[in-house]
Order: C-alpha cells, then structure tokens, then sequence
C-alpha cells in the first residue's frame, strides 16, 4: 500500500485481482507442479500485499520477494504461506529471516554459520536453499562445490535443508543450447545431493520464460514472475490460453482548451501549434513513472483513439493534442497502458520508445499513483 492510497488523485493504477487470481490458477494448472508466485518490487508494481494475499487464496506454494522490507509487509499483513527472500543479502539481514520465518538462498559457510548461530538463540529452525550458479553469475556455489556447502548445511542443527535452486540467463531467448548446459550443470547438482541423500522439498530453477518454454526444467516448484500479472517478457511470448495483463493505468483530462497557432507547450517549447489545436492535460508526469522521451515518443488514449503527447512531460503532468473531430471534455477517461474500447497500448509497446524493458515501464509506476483493485 502506497501513503498516497487515502487521496484522491486524477490518475491511478487500476489492478484486476479476479483476473490475477485466476492468472495463477491456469499457471497453476497447465505446469502441474507447485507454484511459487514472485510478488518483489511491489509486485512488479501491482501491490505486494494485495497480490500477495490474493497468490495465497489461489493456492500459491510460495511467495519470492526480494528484500526484507517486503517480507515484513507480507507477514504484517498476515500471509502465512512460506516467503523466499529471492536475491543476494549481507549477513546483517539473516536475523530478519529468522524472526518472520522467511526462507532465503544460502552458499557459503558463513551463511549457515551464522543461520545455525542466530536461530539457535530464539530456538527456530533457519529454512535454507541452497543456490546453485549453473551460469548467471551472481549469487550461488558452482555445481562441482556442492558437497562441501551440503555437509554444512546437514551438520547444522538449526538449519533445515528447504530446497535447491537456480536461475536460468537466456531463456527468454532464442538460442536454448545455454538453458540445456544450465539444466546440465543443476542436474549434477542434484545427483551429488541425492548420492549424499539429500532430497529437499522444494527444487526449483523454470523462471517465468522457462516454466513456458521448458517442460525439463519445472521440477516441483516453478517461479511465476512477470507472466503472474498477465505481461509478456518479450513480443513472441504466448502466454497459456486465458492469462491477461491485470494491470490498466488510467487518468482523466483536467483540462482542455484551445490554444492559438504558434504557442509553445511545455518547457523548453519544443512543441509549437501549427494552428488552432485543441491541448488536453493530464495529471500524470516524469514523478509518476510516465517517461520524458523525444516528441511523438509517447501517446495515449481518449475515446479509443492514440493521441500523441506533445512538449517536454513535465514532473507531474502532460498535454497530448485533441483531434478537431473528438468531442473530448475536462474528466473523460485517458488511458496511459492498458485498453480502452478497440484499442490497447501493451507495455512492450511503451518500452520500445522508452528504450528499457516492459518490466521496467510497470514496476516503476510511483507510489504516489494509486493503486485501485477491482
């Protein structure tokens, strides 16, 4: 929940929860497998503790976040499903771990060291999974190290041993040899923990792309990130039969005027009027999430019609230009991404005159936009 979420603004974030609900539940049926359900960064803006309670409804095994914050959120507002804190972390946050129940990747000795340590003292069990570097770079033991890390964990008295995971680089691309060198080196990984006669509960490598495209790699846990919330990771992607996007965001014209040929809009007056041009507001800006980018990069929707942003985005607003023939008022509907009537503005759409990722045009829609739940 944003501080913002109790006023009232004329542009807003409107979330489909039925919708993701039941995201989940065809995810859930078409891998066969359990679902951990990846709720970071605010739920790739949707809301964390609105999504998070709603994954916990659908039956999600799991949720994934990335920082301790969010774990805490999730548990104040009462989920009480299984939390894996998902990313590389400082020794100084595993007490937090310990004290909410959160589950979290472990890789040296000094992670179980200090995991056994601190649970120890309040008489819990630390929930470790053991990351495997099969090729991404960051966080993980090189599959031929696994032994050595294992008998750690085993030797802990106030560790368990949870699960065993990795993360796959290119599997939302074309070339797939590297995704079956990744599958390889977990398969190593897994060999050497059951030859010690480990077997953890939950294992877990198919991110987002790969739960789609590799029916190898699901194992008995996927991790259901940006495809959850009914987005696609790139324009190919076709997602199971009845997954749509949740996400629309909207706002409303809060003003609308005529102004005379020749006058500059906006800072800097990179746009002037060719004529007697009809210049609508909206109240949504750069602080919004709603990019500066080079004119007639950006446009919008009135009516079910794409009208182009015109001048520099300002911090907190835009002016779009109203066709003569459009009838548009102070108030009416505009859509920044989603659908309006016949049209639709997807965020792949966005993200190519942005120059980034679509993860990146929804995830970073401010706090300051409320998010409003339908």
């Amino acid at each position: 929940m944003s501080q913002y979420d109790n006023y009232i603004r004329n542009t807003w974030f409107e979330i489909d929860l039925s919708q993701f609900q039941k995201n989940i539940e065809i995810i859930k049926q078409q891998v066969q497998t359990r679902v951990l359900v990846v709720v970071k960064a605010n739920a790739y803006g949707h809301g964390i503790v609105e999504c998070g309670k709603a994954a916990e409804k659908s039956g999600a095994t799991m949720l994934g976040v990335a920082t301790v914050g969010e774990a805490a959120l999730l548990r104040e507002a009462g989920v009480q499903i299984p939390i894996l804190r998902m990313t590389a972390y400082g020794l100084n946050e595993m007490q937090s771990f310990i004290d909410d129940d959160i589950h979290f990747f472990a890789w040296t000795k000094e992670h179980i060291e200090t995991a056994d340590k601190l649970a120890k003292q309040v008489g819990k069990k630390a929930k470790a999974h053991l990351k495997i570097d099969t090729g991404m770079g960051r966080a993980g033991v090189f599959a031929e190290d696994v032994r050595p890390i294992a008998e750690i964990i085993q030797a802990a008295e106030h560790v368990d041993f949870e699960g065993v995971c990795s993360h796959f680089h290119t599997a939302d691309m074309p070339e797939t040899d590297s995704v079956f060198r990744q599958i390889e080196k977990f398969e190593l990984a897994l060999k050497t923990l059951e030859g010690m006669g480990i077997v953890p509960p939950y294992i877990h490598l198919s991110n987002s792309p790969a739960l789609l495209r590799f029916k190898e790699a699901r194992y008995n846990m996927v991790r259901t990130g940006v495809i959850t919330y009914g987005q696609y990771y790139e324009e190919k992607t076709e997602l199971f039969d009845g997954m749509k996007a949740i996400g629309t965001w909207k706002a409303r014209l809060v003003s609308v005027k005529t102004l005379p040929p020749n006058h500059g809009v906006s800072y800097s007056v990179k746009y002037r009027t060719s004529g007697h041009e009809k210049i609508g507001v909206i109240p949504a800006g750069y602080a919004d999430g709603f990019r500066r980018r080079p004119l007639g990069a950006n446009e919008v929707l009135i009516h079910g019609r794409r009208v182009p942003v015109v001048g520099s985005v300002c911090m907190d607003q835009c002016m779009v230009v109203i066709p003569d023939d459009m009838e548009a008022k102070e108030g009416d509907e505009v859509v920044l991404m989603g659908g309006q009537q016949e049209d639709y503005i997807d965020s792949l759409d966005i993200c190519e005159k942005w120059g980034t990722n679509n993860y990146d045009v929804f995830a970073n829609i401010s706090a300051r936009v409320p998010r409003v739940y339908v």
